[in-house]
């Protein structure tokens, strides 16, 4: 009878996708990656269109005055579209991102990129938080990162 070979493979197949899904889990037990890719996901929304207040609260304490100071100058440009380049995660358990966001001020209507540098570490009481480099010139223009 044939029932016991497709009995054995179905069993087969079912023990290694259990074990794909173990092999996953132990990578990242507390879902924390996951977690982080959320709030990344969230933080650089609110900064391409504008919400600054809302993306503040991603802000690490000790960067926010920093983060107030850009957000002049962040303010007064309006993104059209950014790109994320995928969470490299530290042995530390923190994460680096760079976004690219393109974006125009209303006087010059000219499209320039605008890159941010997203360090992120998380807090055990306050969850993830981002402290940022911005690639800005000394006129408060859009610049390239060399």
């Amino acid at each position: 009878m044939r029932t016991r070979p497709v009995l054995s493979r179905a069993l087969l197949c079912g023990v290694a996708l259990l074990g794909a899904s173990a092999c996953t889990t132990l990578q990242d037990p507390l879902g924390r990656r996951s977690d982080l890719k959320e709030e990344q996901r969230r933080y650089t929304n609110f900064v391409r269109w504008g919400e600054l207040e809302a993306a503040s609260r991603f802000v690490a304490p000790d960067a926010r005055e920093d983060f107030a100071a850009m957000a002049s100058t962040l303010g007064a440009i309006r993104f059209t579209d950014y790109e994320a380049s995928e969470l490299e995660f530290a042995e530390d358990g923190s994460a680096t991102a760079v976004v690219v966001y393109r974006g125009y001020r209303l006087s010059t209507a000219i499209d320039r990129p605008l890159s941010e540098t997203q360090r992120w570490t998380r807090d055990p009481d306050t969850g993830w938080r981002v402290r940022s480099d911005w690639s800005v010139d000394a006129a408060g223009g859009v610049a390239r990162r060399p």
